[in-house]
């Protein structure tokens, strides 16, 4: 499943590898990456694929991953990293976000 945001160019490059266009899953109308999360549970409890594939960014991978265990039925996943094209400058900002939202998660399962 795809975020809207990333909707898109993301098809277009798995379609591009070969990937089936009937094999990707219409993403979830979300604003992040809990809602992306949140809502794809539903549909994964529908279709019970056999394995499910989430592609995120290579710095994303941690988020992800807690994510899928908190909010997701436990399918079979496979998480593939997409190594970021963005320069180090870039990424600074981003891999401090995700820090910062990895140890926002661990916090609030160390509280329940």
């Amino acid at each position: 499943m795809l975020a809207p945001e990333n909707y898109f160019y993301s098809r277009k490059y798995l379609v591009n590898k070969g990937i089936p266009d009937t094999a990707i899953l219409d993403g979830p109308l979300s604003t992040n990456t809990v809602e992306d999360f949140k809502l794809s549970k539903e549909l994964t409890s529908q279709l019970n694929p056999d394995i499910l594939v989430v592609i995120t960014s290579d710095f994303h991978m941690q988020r992800a991953g807690i994510l899928y265990r908190r909010f997701t039925d436990g399918s079979k996943v496979l998480f593939m990293p997409a190594p970021s094209s963005l320069s180090e400058e870039e990424l600074i900002p981003l891999i401090e976000h995700e820090t910062r939202a990895v140890k926002k998660l661990h916090e609030e399962m160390d509280e329940q």
